[in-house]
């Protein structure tokens, strides 16, 4: 507990903001009081007894700008800095998601299959993710007697409806199949964290 309450202590006398020692401020500087509602210039000189009443307050005393000083609860003022940078970190990393591309056979064993959805599940968490099937001369012979890859596409036994059901939780988000002349494709994303 010592070492949590010596690290608050640094991280507070790191900030050049904070003013730790009153004696140094200027000889006037307008003063901001906790609750925002006036603005008014001080004078050290003058008989308002300026540190008592930041004693009184049991609040931080610091500087906004040049001249400019505000009383604030600096704990409270750090949460909420550290709050902001936390969501916009995280909105930025929502943001960046690449594409991850997964290809699957017509034709794919049960333990390939389970592989593959395994790295889909890791996958999931910091990337969006495409699953499809291309239509090669490889899939043209898997293909059933007389379907093109639409019409298999269109089957309820097709892979990536497979695929997108055992992919299908509350937390994200999918496309519906996708055909294009060599490709059907899905695409699989996790809903943003509200």
């Amino acid at each position: 507990m010592n070492n949590y309450l010596e690290a608050s202590i640094l991280v507070r006398d790191t900030d050049e903001r904070l003013v730790q020692n009153l004696s140094n401020l200027p000889a006037t500087f307008l003063f901001i009081d906790s609750r925002q509602e006036s603005t008014k210039p001080v004078s050290t000189s003058s008989g308002l007894d300026f540190s008592r009443l930041v004693e009184r307050s049991g609040l931080d005393l610091i500087k906004v700008a040049d001249g400019v000083y505000k009383l604030i609860d600096y704990g409270r003022y750090r949460f909420d800095e550290q709050k902001r940078q936390k969501e916009t970190a995280r909105k930025q990393r929502e943001k960046a998601r690449t594409m991850k591309e997964y290809f699957f056979s017509l034709v794919i064993g049960d333990h390939d299959y389970q592989v593959k959805l395994k790295q889909i599940r890791e996958h999931l968490e910091d990337h969006d993710i495409r699953v499809g099937v291309k239509y090669n001369k490889k899939t043209k012979n898997t293909l059933p007697r007389g379907l093109s890859l639409k019409d298999t596409a269109r089957r309820p036994d097709f892979i990536l409806r497979r695929v997108l059901s055992d992919l299908d939780s509350p937390d994200t988000t999918r496309t519906d199949i996708q055909m294009g002349d060599r490709m059907v494709s899905a695409t699989i994303k996790r809903k943003a964290a509200q």
